[in-house]
């Protein structure tokens, strides 16, 4: 809601969205948005493509495969592949 609907959820929020447990509630936001940036909100300023797009309870989110793709090079290598294995069981991605 802050956002005015001009972000996207990217990241862990994005998994989180698609399904995939594990995901910490505490941690930060993570969003994909052109502005300023908001304390307790990760703001990353990818472009994304139309197909990396998908809208899960009315929000706008990346899909699972980008969301994979994500987490796969901003993550420490063994958070990553607990947090994609996680994705991957909630959402059927496979390889």
């Amino acid at each position: 809601m802050w956002s005015g609907r001009d972000s996207t959820l990217a990241g862990l929020s994005a998994a989180a969205l698609h399904g995939a447990g594990w995901i910490d509630p505490g941690l930060p936001a993570e969003l994909i948005r052109v502005g300023d940036p908001v304390d307790g909100i990760v703001i990353y300023r990818d472009k994304l493509d139309a197909g990396e797009l998908c809208v899960v309870d009315g929000m706008p989110t990346t899909t699972p495969v980008r969301t994979a793709y994500d987490i796969g090079r901003r993550e420490k290598l063994t958070q990553a592949v607990i947090r994609l294995d996680a994705l991957a069981c909630a959402t059927g991605l496979t390889r």
